[in-house]
Order: C-alpha cells, then structure tokens, then sequence
C-alpha cells in the first residue's frame, strides 16, 4: 500500500511505500525540546496566560489584568 502525505512548508506531495517508512522519516527530523525553560513553571495564579479576569468596573463583563504574580509573562521560576 502507497501513502501518499503533503509535507513540507510548501505542502509538496511526498509518496511513502508504508506507514512504517513515513513514520522512520518523520522521527528523525524533530527533537522534542522542552515548551518551557528547566528552571521555570507557569504561573498557579494565570494558568500561565499572563493575565487575569476581573469583573468590569461598569458590572457589564469581565476585563483583563496583568497577573500580579509573573507579571504578565505566565512564567515563574521553579521554587
């Protein structure tokens, strides 16, 4: 059985005789890196989105503000 897989920035059509050789070819390309630094954790209070809700000064919603605990950038150092 042929596949048959679009890869590359340019979405090229590229044809593999199995599953097994794609997978060989696709392993190889992309160390995982870690998404965050070793000696940072997101932040408990934002979830590591860098802000929080509030309620709306005019009752009407909820409006953001910048995390008081990461300051904004969603990441703390590892304690």
């Amino acid at each position: 059985m042929t596949v048959t897989v679009y890869a590359g920035s340019t979405a090229l059509p590229v044809r593999y005789e199995s599953w097994e050789d794609w997978r060989r070819d696709v392993a190889g390309r992309h160390a995982p890196v870690p998404l965050i630094a070793p000696e940072r954790v997101s932040c408990a209070a934002c979830w590591g989105q860098g802000r929080l809700l509030e309620p709306a000064r005019n009752g009407e919603g909820l409006v953001p503000r910048t995390c008081p605990d990461c300051g904004g950038s969603g990441l703390v150092h590892r304690v």
